[in-house]
This record gives structure tokens, sequence and C-alpha cells, in this order.
């Protein structure tokens, strides 16, 4: 089972859309083999200011890296300022460490950046799906999971990990098919939107060939000694 834990980037951009009220926050990077469910959080400072933080789940850890490119959309969010405050993982450094990154005001921008490419997670009929987000420290937060229950059951979700809080919700796999999961987290004195989404594919499940019944009649009749009679 992997950690949620701050993940490297070598680029953060953010670009502000006055017209819809979206922030796009971009990071690309290498991340620790084998890396999942990467995303911004978001928390209020003190002086009421956003500070992102970028996200993934990590381990257990192998060797290597890959990289990603992922950008997410916060909905409904005022002006940020000239810049915000992101925070992520330097390997020299071995710690968290917050950079401000430039805001770049494009009306219109959501509706022409790349949209986020939906992370794809793939199960079996009856196998299980895990997925994890960061607890938000928010004023009256409120966080969510949505799904197809006619092709997802919610078996279980729980609050772990208490040095970095963490909501992990356990999804089964109830039919094949293809559906996506959504988490929405709201919360705020001045409310913002996030949303993760994640696809998934639900294959059906393999059932192995039941090895061949014994045929007690074919069993082979023991010789015995001596000649046969008519």
């Amino acid at each position: 089972m992997g950690c949620l834990q701050l993940l490297p980037a070598r680029m953060v951009e953010a670009i502000y859309d006055s017209e819809a009220r979206i922030l796009l926050l971009r990071a690309q990077g290498d991340a620790q083999n084998p890396t999942s469910e990467v995303h911004f959080s978001v928390r209020t400072s003190p002086d009421g200011h956003h500070v992102f933080r970028l996200m993934g789940l990590v381990g257990p850890v192998s060797q290597g890296t890959t990289p990603y490119d992922y950008v997410q959309c916060f909905e409904h969010m005022g002006y940020p300022g000239a810049s915000v405050q992101v925070h992520a993982d330097h390997a020299a450094s071995g710690r968290g460490t917050g950079v401000r990154v430039s805001v770049e005001v494009v009306p219109g921008a959501a509706a022409t950046v790349l949209t986020p490419a939906h992370e794809v997670r793939r199960i079996a009929v009856g196998g299980e799906l895990e997925l994890r987000e960061e607890v938000w420290a928010q004023l009256g937060a409120s966080q969510s999971l949505k799904r197809d229950a006619s092709l997802l059951a919610l078996e279980s979700a729980s609050i772990q990990n208490q040095s970095m809080p963490e909501i992990v919700w356990t999804l089964r796999g109830l039919a094949p098919g293809e559906t996506q999961v959504k988490l929405v987290s709201i919360g705020g004195f001045i409310p913002i939107v996030t949303s993760r989404t994640i696809q998934v594919v639900i294959t059906p499940s393999v059932k192995l060939p039941r090895p061949a019944a014994w045929d007690m009649d074919a069993r082979p009749v023991a010789e015995h000694g001596g000649s046969s009679h008519d």
C-alpha cells in the first residue's frame, strides 16, 4: 500500500480564467515508481491566502521514475493575486518547499487549455479499488465521492494517517463496464470547489476451469491371479 506525500516538480504554472472564475494549476516532473492519484490539495493560510500542495500516492517504492504532466481546475475562485504558493518535494533538501508561482490571467482559458487527462484505474468484477484524498482543513469543508452505484459499491470510508490525514474510500466492482468516479471538495471562508475525476474500467472476473471430476466407474479393474472360467 502506498503513502500520500508531496511530489517533486520541475515545472509548475498557474493560469486564471477571469471569465469562468477558474484557477488552472499544471505540474510536470518525474515521480518515483509507482505513483498514482496525482493531484493538488489546497488549504487556507492564517493570512487568508490559498496554499497548494502537489500530492501523490507513492509506493511500495521500486526502482526508477515515471514522468507526469498533470492539470487541475479550481472552480468558483476569485482572483488569487499575482502569484500563488505551491508546495512540492525537492530531493535535494529532502523536505517540502513552498514556492511562489506567477499567475497568468487568460479570459476563457478553461475552455482552450489542455484538460486534465483522467487517471485510469482497472479492476475486475468483485475486485476492490482504493482512492485517497487529503483531508481539507478548510472552514466548513465537505468532501464527497460520486459514482455509478450500479457498477461500483462503496465498501468503506475512513480517515487514516494522523500525521497527514487522508480520506480512504474502498470501492468494489459490481459488473463489467467503464465509468467515472469524481472526488469533490468544497470549503473555505470564500468557498472554492476542486474535483478529481478517475476513469474506472471494470473487467469480467476470470474463472479458472474446474478440474475434471473423478469418474468412479472408469477406474481400472484390479487383475487377479488364476484362469478365467466360462
